[in-house]
């Protein structure tokens, strides 16, 4: 029982601290929501053509 608390604690002490490096190195990138916006962009672009070439397949089947 205590081993568990013990990991439970310990992961959530590394998640802190892994988010908290993560916000400060966000922080300091002026372009960071550039960059973000681009990415999901380029997601959202990937996402239609993946779903026309799958209603193009279905068309020709």
């Amino acid at each position: 029982m205590i081993l568990a608390i013990a990991t439970t604690l310990s992961m959530l002490a590394i998640g802190y601290l892994v988010w908290k490096t993560i916000q400060i190195q966000e922080s300091k990138d002026d372009t960071f929501e550039e960059k973000l916006r681009a990415d999901e962009e380029r997601a959202r672009q990937g996402r239609e053509a993946e779903a026309q070439a799958h209603a193009n397949r279905d068309k020709t089947r």
